[in-house]
């Protein structure tokens, strides 16, 4: 990431790390991804990978609408 990457129009990385006192360290980019794989590794947090993983499904509409139309499809075929 270059110090020159615009954060906002008016404020530049550079003038963030001098003015907030923010290091480098954490104007880096980071993935979702692994702050979730971190978070589940700690001792309290074990199954948050799973449960993450879970949530995604509803947030995620492919995946939500599979789960949504084949509980629907369940539930109509069962008699009245």
């Amino acid at each position: 990431m270059s110090a020159a990457v615009k954060l906002r129009d008016d404020v530049s990385a550079d003038a963030l790390r001098v003015i907030a006192r923010v290091s480098k360290r954490n104007l880096k980019p980071f993935g979702v991804t692994k702050c979730i794989e971190e978070l589940a590794g700690a001792e309290n947090f074990m199954e948050f990978g799973s449960d993450y993983n879970w949530l995604c499904g509803f947030v995620h509409h492919n995946l939500g609408a599979r789960v949504v139309a084949k509980a629907l499809r369940r539930n109509s075929s069962k008699p009245s």
